[in-house]
């Protein structure tokens, strides 16, 4: 696997626009590709883990929901990065673009999602936060893989299935 920082990648994009023709912007056109593929890739696989175990459970929000929230939060996250470092400079218009606002929206839009699974039974029971923290954590691995933080979302994935189905049962 071709694993390249943000930075690099960025250098190359820059570089590939400036370069019209030629094998060096088909090269770095290809390193770029991978690079979105893997991305997609990894917060796929890490998203299937947090739905396997919701699935395992029968929760309402499981396999599927975990997927489609973190691939495309990657995606998102990718393209709003992207795009603040690719969007050549206009001398007309001082523009400060921010790499990670459409990340930021993320959060927010499923924040909103994962309330809808909340539910009050009775006067002392509340059901659905753990599956609501999925879903937003889902989109929180997706952005990490989208913005090149692969081993820390690869961590926090282990964390929280080991603190779900191991070390919770116990205190329970």
């Amino acid at each position: 696997m071709l694993f390249i920082s943000s930075n690099i990648i960025f250098t190359c994009i820059k570089f590939y626009r400036n370069k019209k023709e030629g094998i060096d912007s088909v090269i770095f056109d290809e390193i770029i590709r991978n690079e979105v593929i893997i991305k997609l890739a990894i917060a796929s696989v890490l998203s299937l883990i947090l739905g396997i175990e919701r699935e395992l459970k029968k929760k309402p929000v499981g396999l599927k929901t975990s997927l489609v929230i973190s691939t495309y939060s990657c995606l998102l996250t990718i393209i709003s990065i992207d795009t603040a470092y690719s969007t050549p400079p206009r001398n007309d218009i001082n523009i400060t673009m921010d790499p990670l606002r459409l990340a930021a929206q993320i959060v927010s839009g499923v924040g909103f999602l994962g309330a809808g699974v909340i539910l009050r039974r009775g006067n002392d029971s509340i059901t659905g936060l753990t599956t609501a923290a999925i879903v937003w954590g889902a989109a929180g691995i997706g952005i990490a893989v989208g913005a090149g933080f692969y081993i820390e979302a690869l961590l926090t994935v282990l964390i929280v299935v080991i603190g779900i189905e191991i070390i919770a049962p116990f205190l329970i």
